[in-house]
């Protein structure tokens, strides 16, 4: 998958593109998901962010914050190495504002987002 310039260990394809851009046929999908399970009375957790290498992350956060380069690895075949220095990176989240106010403007559009399948607001679903 690198050679079609698809990040190796990493969810594709993303959400968020890039701090201010998402790809609307995730959205869309996602208003599906939670459309299917509200019509079975299902609920749904989403995790907002996380320090996962193969979900981007708060890794994702902090490379647009800083521009540093996110260390890489592959989850089925990592080292001990790769994986702490992966982690060392991705806790740096949490001292970066600009990280901290993208994962923000993540949870506000969101949460201010309409689901097109059922037209129930984000902060309003089950």
């Amino acid at each position: 998958e690198a050679a079609r310039g698809v990040p190796v260990g990493r969810m594709w394809p993303p959400m968020r593109v890039s701090p201010a851009e998402y790809n609307e046929d995730i959205l869309t999908g996602l208003d599906f998901a939670l459309a299917q399970l509200a019509a079975r009375d299902m609920k749904a957790i989403l995790c907002l962010g996380n320090m996962w290498q193969w979900s981007g992350g708060f890794a994702s956060l902090l490379h647009w914050a800083t521009g540093s380069d996110i260390p890489g690895m592959t989850p089925a075949e990592s080292t001990d190495a790769q994986w702490q220095a992966h982690q060392g990176f991705a806790v740096r989240f949490y001292g970066s504002d600009t990280a901290v106010g993208y994962y923000l403007d993540h949870a506000r559009m969101l949460a201010g987002r309409t689901n097109g399948q059922t037209g129930v607001p984000y902060n309003r679903e089950p």
